[in-house]
């Protein structure tokens, strides 16, 4: 299990935002980008919702929604947990 695995097992659901250790070599959807080093940028994204696919698995799910000019579309994000770098999200406390 990753540490960020822990992490998103701990949080259970909900918006959360994703960096990946993933190079981004253009991908047919247009997620957010972030900076990766000299030369190189990270998929980033940010998800409604996600959930462990299977107990204990560290295999994520991430439900993307992508606003188009004509449609918007909900996609299906699924990533392990190793290839997550970080995870943002909202504290639950008030």
């Amino acid at each position: 299990m990753s540490s960020v695995g822990f992490a998103l097992r701990a949080l259970g659901g909900g918006p959360v935002q994703v960096m990946t250790r993933v190079p981004d070599f253009k991908f047919h959807v247009d997620l957010k980008v972030g900076a990766g080093g000299v030369g190189q940028e990270l998929v980033a994204f940010e998800a409604v919702d996600f959930c462990e696919v299977l107990a204990n698995s560290d295999v994520w799910r991430f439900e993307v929604i992508e606003e188009g000019e004509t449609r918007t579309r909900k996609m299906l994000v699924f990533m392990a947990g190793s290839d997550i770098l970080i995870v943002r999200a909202e504290s639950k406390l008030v």
